[in-house]
């Protein structure tokens, strides 16, 4: 298949959207209630920087019904964009103050349930 083809099948579809159909689709859930927290998504307001942090949908069928959605505003877009008004923002700062890199929120998430206390002792030290 030549690469024009493939541009041609290609449908880009919005950010939060992915994460609920990776997640309702494929759970076997008639109907059910899909949560994506994220540090930013999509931008959905050009003009003022605002970006999707939060969205809500309904999973009925073969549909996903969005119910809500909050937004942030972009602070910084060096190294790595952040977004005001994000859960998933707040914990990449904590993961950057105990000592990871960008993108290693997942050491965040294995380091929790082995206790390791000299992070757990940043953590209330920065807070």
């Amino acid at each position: 298949m030549e690469i024009q083809e493939l541009f041609n099948k290609t449908r880009l579809i919005n950010h939060h959207l992915a994460h609920a159909s990776s997640a309702f689709y494929p759970s076997g859930f008639e109907d059910a209630a899909v949560l994506v927290i994220d540090g930013s998504g999509s931008r959905i307001d050009s003009e003022n920087q605002l970006h999707e942090t939060t969205s809500f949908y309904h999973g009925k069928g073969s549909q996903l019904i969005e119910i809500k959605k909050t937004l942030g505003r972009v602070v910084d877009y060096f190294p790595v964009l952040k977004t005001e008004n994000t859960i998933g923002g707040l914990y990449t700062a904590i993961t950057e103050m105990i000592g990871f890199q960008m993108y290693e929120e997942e050491k965040n998430n294995g380091a929790s349930p082995l206790r390791h206390q000299s992070i757990c002792r940043g953590i209330l030290q920065i807070l």
